[in-house]
């Protein structure tokens, strides 16, 4: 379920350092930040002010030395985070919180559809010990359609001891929130099972 209208939104205008499909809003200050499960950057906007204020994409526990006047003018001082739950810097948020700080403005694209984009499990980092069943029952289910041994065996470790989703299936509680995402990542899965059923036919694997 994805309104491709979304795609045509993707053309920056020259004060616009990055558009988004996602946001949350800070309770930290008054100020609507964009989230990366959708993001697209006006790359060399972004690459001169990491050069004029000579940061870069690290994560910082600090506010460099450089940005710190220019990220106290939108109230982010050494002690207030986008995230009120985080205690560092996330890897964008120094560059981002630079960029509004020089004028520069965040687009949150827009979509006709109720359902335009749905982010589904979070299978990029942590493991069981931080993670909820549905998340490792994603990632689980994206090893299985791959079938990759080499994949599997990079990746495994994450939802270790767990070894399937029909595993991580049994054991949660299917009445928890996160779970009612569990119709839209199968119907994700199942076109991508498809899609890639079809590329592996079009070059006779």
């Amino acid at each position: 379920m994805f309104d491709e209208c979304v795609f045509d939104q993707l053309i920056p205008a020259r004060n616009e350092c990055v558009l988004s499909l996602f946001n949350e809003d800070s309770q930290s200050v008054d100020m609507t930040f964009p989230l990366t499960f959708f993001l697209f950057f006006n790359a060399e906007a972004l690459r001169q002010l990491m050069h004029r204020y000579k940061v870069n994409a690290g994560q910082y526990r600090e506010i460099p030395v450089t940005a710190r006047e220019a990220m106290a003018r939108i109230g982010l001082g050494p002690k207030t985070y986008w995230k009120h739950y985080h205690d560092f810097r996330d890897t964008l948020h120094v560059l981002l919180a630079l960029a509004i700080s020089d004028g520069m403005k965040f687009r949150f694209l827009s979509s006709d559809e109720d359902a335009h984009a749905k982010h589904v499990g979070g299978t990029s980092i942590g493991t069981h010990h931080t993670k909820n069943l549905f998340s490792l029952y994603t990632h689980l289910r994206f090893l299985e359609l791959l079938d990759d041994p080499l994949v599997r065996r990079n990746y495994e470790f994450l939802t270790f001891p767990l070894r399937s989703s029909a595993q991580a299936m049994a054991l949660g509680d299917q009445s928890a929130p996160e779970w009612k995402a569990l119709s839209v990542a199968e119907t994700l899965l199942q076109q991508l099972s498809g899609a890639l059923m079809r590329t592996r036919k079009s070059f006779g694997s």
